[in-house]
């Protein structure tokens, strides 16, 4: 009987010493000084418009494009139906002969806060830890190594003009 007993104290006592050892780290890692948490590096495929006409998709004209980023301070972005929005990270100049075109663009992604998973801090990502969406997630920025132009068609071209809307 007394085995018994002793045997459940010194289980209590490994859990109590687990449980202390767990609640000492009570912080989330910090981020250190030039860290960048996600680097991925591959070929994309989208089309080349301004973070003002990306809501008109492939309807964009190059010249308005290339107009709202010199004047009115747009950004370039990819644009495709797989990953959506990804800004350009590359000098205007340029991406400006590309503009309105389907690319394949070779490059990394970064993203720009830290934490982006599930195990993510609600403040850093607004993703799953959180109950609502109290910041959105970061944007991809894409750091452009090389841009080709390319006649590829994607998921959008298949869809008749009154389903596209």
């Amino acid at each position: 009987m007394s085995k018994r007993i002793g045997a459940a104290l010194f289980a209590l006592l490994i859990a109590g010493g687990f449980y202390a050892v767990g609640a000492q780290q009570t912080t989330s890692p910090q981020k250190e000084e030039g860290y960048v948490p996600y680097t991925y590096t591959a070929k994309f495929y989208g089309f080349v418009t301004s973070s003002m006409d990306i809501r008109q998709g492939y309807k964009a004209t190059p010249e308005a494009i290339r107009t709202n980023v010199a004047e009115k301070g747009a950004r370039y972005m990819l644009y495709n139906a797989h990953d959506g929005r990804i800004a350009l990270d590359f000098p205007p100049e340029k991406l400006a002969p590309f503009a309105g075109q389907r690319v394949y663009v070779y490059g990394s992604t970064i993203r720009s806060t830290y934490g982006s998973g599930p195990s993510a801090s609600d403040a850093a990502s607004g993703g799953f830890a959180g109950g609502g969406n109290e910041a959105r997630a970061p944007m991809n920025t894409l750091k452009v190594i090389s841009i080709t132009p390319t006649d590829h068609k994607d998921t959008y071209d298949n869809y008749p003009e009154e389903r596209a809307r």
